[in-house]
Parts: structure tokens; sequence; C-alpha cells
């Protein structure tokens, strides 16, 4: 399957998803929540008010001006850039007419989805707050199937929500106005998000935190009450998620497949955690920020040794020196540290 055929799928399930069926049931449903809630728009400004108003003594790990700019990060860009745009392409002027009342009676709607999602929310064991629709599905309508159902189509809708139609708008602006390459810009934002994700996942949770200490010294991890087994499981479970994700985007990619494919990618990711500071003996965790960097350093060396026209053989002779002399001296150097 090729991207074009790809392409092909979701504009033939676009064409029978979205039409006036889906405008109908939307604004009548802000229509209905409007009527049935006696006009909650009247309030907004006492929203805002709130929302820039903080209250010490709220629950919740977001604060009211926290949840704001998540909510605007969300739709200013898909939204209202590029959704008005391509409603004035499609419909003319007119169209925006229609984009405000549509966005008025429609704060209804997004006023009930946040009163279900607090209404509905559990406190988990370490005080973190968990909520939203699939909650809300799952303890109110007690429709558990349901919930996991919304949970699983929202995650693959995520992908083309928004994230793709963001992506593909700046990779384009930027080729148009500065000739920059969109697969370039492509792979920037996806190594952008990818450290956010990565950051927040190995600082803020429970799981980061556990394969931190795992790293530092599972003896120690172990003593200290860290479910090392477990961690390490979900750890390689991530690991190959992750791995078989890619194949299938390189699969769609190229369009043929081999055995050899990928046969270098594990020295990679060898390769630049060993040139960010990693030690291969463990015992010395790395911070995200030194593992970009040593992956930065790595596709500069592989680019610097393309361009001086050195064969395949001889740049794995060379990486594989320069991976050996990486070890020796990060471990000479931690030696010195710790005396």
């Amino acid at each position: 399957m090729t991207f074009q055929d790809l392409n092909a799928i979701i504009t033939e399930a676009a064409s029978e998803l979205w039409g006036w069926p889906m405008i109908f049931l939307l604004l009548g449903t802000h229509l209905y929540l409007t009527l049935r809630l006696r006009f909650p728009q009247r309030r907004i400004f006492h929203a805002i008010r709130l929302s820039f108003t903080r209250d010490k003594d709220a629950e919740g790990d977001v604060s009211q001006f926290g949840a704001l700019a998540t909510s605007l990060a969300a739709t200013i860009g898909t939204g209202n850039i590029v959704g008005v745009a391509t409603a004035v392409s499609l419909g003319g002027p007119g169209a925006v007419l229609w984009c405000w009342i549509t966005g008025v009676f429609g704060m209804a709607t997004k006023y009930s989805e946040g009163l279900l999602a607090v209404k509905y929310r559990v406190k988990t064991k370490d005080g973190r707050m968990l909520g939203g629709p699939m909650f809300a599905l799952e303890r109110g309508l007690h429709a558990k199937w349901l919930a996991i159902l919304f949970a699983l189509l929202t995650a693959i809708a995520a992908f083309g929500i928004g994230n793709t139609v963001q992506a593909n708008s700046i990779s384009m602006l930027l080729n148009e106005t500065y000739g920059v390459s969109q697969t370039a810009v492509g792979l920037i934002l996806a190594l952008m998000v990818l450290l956010v994700i990565v950051f927040f996942i190995y600082n803020k949770t429970r799981f980061g935190k556990d394969c931190r200490a795992i790293g530092a010294g599972e003896t120690s991890a172990v003593q200290s009450g860290v479910h090392v087994e477990r961690t390490k499981f979900f750890a390689f479970l991530i690991s190959g998620i992750t791995c078989g994700v890619v194949a299938v985007m390189t699969l769609i990619r190229t369009g043929s497949a081999a055995q050899t494919t990928g046969a270098n990618f594990n020295f990679n990711v060898m390769m630049a955690l060993v040139l960010g500071g990693t030690l291969m003996s463990g015992g010395n965790g790395v911070k995200v920020r030194h593992a970009a960097i040593g992956a930065a350093l790595l596709i500069i060396l592989q680019n610097g040794l393309v361009l001086w026209g050195i064969d395949a053989r001889a740049q794995d002779i060379i990486k594989g020196v320069l991976f050996i002399i990486m070890i020796v001296a990060t471990t000479k150097l931690s030696n010195r540290v710790q005396r």
C-alpha cells in the first residue's frame, strides 16, 4: 500500500461520513444543548474571568489558565486558520457568518463536554486525575464497551484531525514561502513532538521515574520498591510497538520490503545514545536532550560521510571505531568523576 492508496481510502471514507447529515447533526446538538441549558453563552465573560483567576483551593492537575491554554492550543490552527480558510474557499465570504453562528452555539456543547469530564473523572491512588468522554460513557451510561471503542477511535482520529492537517499546513507554507523541503519539515515536527512526549513520560510519570531508577542501578531500584520486571516489560513493549509502526511507515513509503531493511537501525540507536553520553555498562541515565543531541550528531556524521563519497562498508567501519572510542572515553570519564 502506497501513500496514494492510503489517501484514496481516507478520501472515500470522508465522502461517506461527512455531508449534510453530519452538519445537521452537529448544529442540531448545539441548538438542543443551548435551549436545554438555557443559553449558557450569556455567561461567557464570567467564564473567561474565572479562567484567568487562580484558585489555590481547586482540585485537579491543571489550573484554570492551563486548561484554557490547552483548549486554545487544540483549536487554533486547524479550526481558526485552516478551517476558516477552507470554508471561505469553498463557500465564499458568507461562510464566515455560519462559522461564527456555529461557534456561538457550539459553546453549549463544549460546556457540556467539560462538565461531564469533571463530573465523572476519577482520582488515582497517587492523587492524579483521570477524565474524559470515555469515563462519562463508562460511569454515566454504564457502557464500558462504548468507552473503549471511543478511546480507540479517538486515538486513530488524532493522527488525521489535528496532526496531519497542521503539519501539512506548516510544511506547505514553508515550502511555498522559503523553499524548505516538506519532508524535512515533517521530520523536524515529528522529532519535536516525540521529544515533548518522551520528556513528559520520562520526567512526569511514575513509569518514567521507575525507568530512571532502573537505569541508575537495578539492584538499588529493587530495594527501593520499584517493580523492575513489570517496568522492563512495558519498556520493551513500547519499544516493540514503536518499531512496528516505523516498519509499517517505511514499507508504505518505499513500497517494498527486504530482509536487510533496517539492519543497521539498532546500531544507529546505540550510536546515538553513546554520542549523547550514555554508559553501556549502566548506572548513568541520559537526559532526553542529550539523546537528541546524539541523534543529531549521528545524522551529521552520516551525511558528511556520504558527501565525502565514502562507501557503505567503510562508513560502517568508521562508525564502529567511533562507537568503541566513545564507549572507552565515557567509561573513563565516569570513573574519574566517581573518584
